[in-house]
């Protein structure tokens, strides 16, 4: 019976492996992030019967703690735990190599490989990388011929497919006369052409309500998973591209898209706020008293800046006011006087033009202040279905959309109240709009529990 030879390092790897310290993968759960474990891989440079062998860890995500190489009868030869180890073949053969990797979880990949005195090509292509790594025994020099008919005479080349396939790679391996070529077919799926990029755009289609088009640039990848910042997301629809009506009283973080594809996962953060910086629209003045105005208007920014004055003011020598909502109560105004306001949205460090004048005028002394206004009223909001508006004017049209924008409700009213049942739509966050005489008067959101 053949004994195989154990050094003292082998037999305390041994007893790792016994206590369940070593694995080929795990998960650990740190605020919910998936923590991965390394991803093995070495070259090897110098492979000859009678020289020096050099093999060098490039684990991705770890470092090497641990080397062994067997004879072709499973005999452990050699053992190390240092990075990178060196090796003197002194016997022709096959002789497998196995590498153990590390960062909180164990990875351990082994490669058979053929030792000989004279070249002997040998080559394998690492997917995902685009890297061909050579195995080549007794060379110096290399040829290599790529499948877009390039030549390379690096020793550890990169070559990036464009599409799937199957193509035949050939590598010359060299030392002085003596050679030697292998030509191998190397059968690339479309998941593993490269690491998922999870970048994308984000346009406004619909600045009214804030519906947005989300395109990740990358649409080979085989998961997509959405989240808009407000709440909501999307890891159903499994779509490159996505149409979301983003609830702006709820955003709070970026938009987010992870995609996976068969060579790992990849994660991007756009902030719609920070990146978009729209121009105000649609600003009006309610709420006038003799001392006071509300002053809102509709965009999508971090804040926005606000310059007040009487009617004819220069910009630069009004009153600066900020509001990081979509509103601002301006108060300490003189009755019976005429003001103009100018708006622009603030965005990171890029800011829009200012856009107005803006007019109104406070009420006299005496006059019954907020007279003048009459907002509509929902409620309940949120609701189990029904909705009741009220301070309707007859024949206000009342139109509500969905989160992809599209109406899902419309009708009209016929005194200053009206109830709207929405209990058969889906849960969610709607948007709705109260027109008059075709202008638009009032706009917000309802949320259906």
């Amino acid at each position: 019976m053949k004994i195989k030879k154990i050094t003292y390092l082998n037999l305390i790897f041994a007893c790792f492996l016994s206590l369940g310290l070593i694995a080929q993968s795990g998960t650990s759960s740190v605020s919910g992030t998936r923590h991965l474990p390394p991803v093995g891989n070495f070259i090897v440079k110098g492979l000859c019967a009678g020289d020096s062998t050099h093999f060098i860890d490039k684990t991705s995500g770890g470092y090497a703690i641990y080397w062994g190489i067997a004879n072709d009868k499973g005999d452990t030869i050699y053992s190390s735990y240092e990075k990178n180890i060196s090796y003197f073949f002194t016997k022709i053969g096959p002789y497998s190599v196995t590498m153990t990797s590390y960062n909180g979880h164990y990875t351990t990949i082994t490669r058979n490989l053929y030792v000989d005195t004279v070249p002997h090509a040998d080559f394998l292509f690492r997917y995902c990388y685009n890297q061909l790594y050579n195995f080549s025994t007794c060379s110096d020099q290399f040829v290599w011929i790529l499948p877009d008919s390039s030549i390379s005479t690096l020793d550890f080349p990169s070559y990036k497919f464009d599409k799937a396939g199957t193509y035949p790679i050939t590598l010359i391996a060299k030392k002085g006369l003596k050679a030697d070529t292998l030509t191998s077919l190397v059968k690339v799926a479309p998941d593993s052409l490269g690491f998922p990029n999870a970048t994308f755009t984000a346009f406004l289609k619909d600045t009214n309500l804030f519906v947005f088009d989300f395109t990740a640039l990358d649409t080979s990848a085989s998961y997509y998973y959405w989240w808009f910042g407000d709440g909501q997301f999307d890891n159903t629809s499994n779509s490159p591209k996505v149409t979301h009506l983003l609830d702006t009283s709820k955003y709070a973080y970026p938009v987010t898209l992870s995609i996976t594809n068969g060579c790992g996962s990849n994660n991007y953060d756009l902030d719609v706020f920070a990146t978009l910086c729209l121009s105000p629209s649609n600003a009006t003045v309610t709420d006038i008293t003799s001392g006071s105005a509300l002053l809102h208007w509709k965009g999508i920014a971090i804040y926005y800046t606000i310059q007040l004055g009487l009617q004819g003011f220069n910009l630069g020598s009004g009153t600066f006011y900020s509001s990081d909502s979509n509103y601002y109560k301006v108060t300490g105004l003189t009755a019976n006087l005429n003001y103009s306001y100018y708006i622009r949205a603030n965005c990171d460090t890029v800011n829009t033009t200012w856009i107005g004048p803006f007019n109104f005028t406070t009420l006299p002394v005496g006059i019954n202040e907020g007279h003048f206004v009459n907002p509509v009223l929902i409620f309940p909001n949120p609701s189990n279905g029904q909705f009741i508006f009220q301070n309707l004017e007859k024949e206000n049209q009342i139109e509500v959309y969905d989160s992809m924008g599209r109406m899902i409700y419309q009708t009209t009213s016929k005194n200053n109240s009206c109830v709207i049942d929405l209990s058969r739509k889906d849960k969610g966050i709607y948007l709705y709009k109260i027109i008059n005489e075709k202008k638009e008067i009032q706009q917000g959101k309802i949320s259906l529990q």
